[in-house]
């Protein structure tokens, strides 16, 4: 419960930062602003589905595929390479494809480690494409979506390694694999979060004309 209010103070920071500057936003900045609304929508509500169901894992099913369609298309709407974008679409388009085929034949009340990796590494790396391209502006002063990839990466392909190892943790010792949840995670998305919150504080701070890319 510590570590989850830790990781609520960032979120909610971040959300205050992001609506109050909500009329500055670009598209990318707004669909960022929409996920971390919707992640701690959804943190409630599958609190509140436990008290009526066995498991919340539908919950974050839905969560992970829409925090997967939101935070790629923002990178797709903030880089202007052709190139790029239709990776990206092909990614996206294809990652959603595998959910219909994959849940239409499978159980969606139980989380897929499969599409939950994939979905991981595409934001992962949508994000560093983002941070590479040679015509992103790399001051955080005058770019502060800049920040967001950053923080998404870090998140991201830190956490996947966990998910990836997960079932075998479980196996050994599930005690273990609940710590390592709990720290791991947490801690990333602690720094994903405040990340975030420091973005939005330089979008209040500046007057900047917002750019992303």
């Amino acid at each position: 419960m510590k570590f989850y209010l830790l990781n609520f103070g960032p979120q909610i920071l971040t959300i205050i930062l992001g609506l109050i500057s909500i009329r500055r936003l670009t598209l990318p900045y707004c669909l960022i602003l929409f996920q971390i609304l919707f992640s701690v929508f959804t943190d409630f509500f599958a609190l509140q589905y436990l008290n009526f169901h066995a498991s919340n894992e539908i919950v974050y099913n839905i969560y992970l595929i829409i925090e997967t369609a939101l935070l790629t298309s923002a990178i797709f709407y903030s880089i202007h390479s052709n190139n790029v974008k239709k990776i990206l679409g092909i990614a996206l388009i294809t990652y959603l494809f595998s959910v219909l085929l994959i849940f239409s034949k499978s159980s969606f009340l139980q989380i897929n480690y499969e599409l939950l990796i994939t979905g991981f590494i595409i934001i992962a790396f949508s994000n560093l494409f983002y941070i590479i391209n040679p015509s992103t502006e790399k001051s955080i002063l005058k770019n502060p979506f800049l920040i967001f990839a950053i923080s998404h990466v870090i998140y991201f392909l830190g956490v996947t390694p966990y998910f990836v190892a997960r079932q075998m943790i479980i196996t050994d010792s599930p005690e273990m694999e609940y710590t390592l949840f709990s720290y791991i995670n947490m801690t990333l998305m602690i720094v994903r979060y405040s990340f975030c919150a420091f973005a939005f504080f330089i979008v209040l701070r500046k007057n900047i004309a917002l750019q992303v890319s």
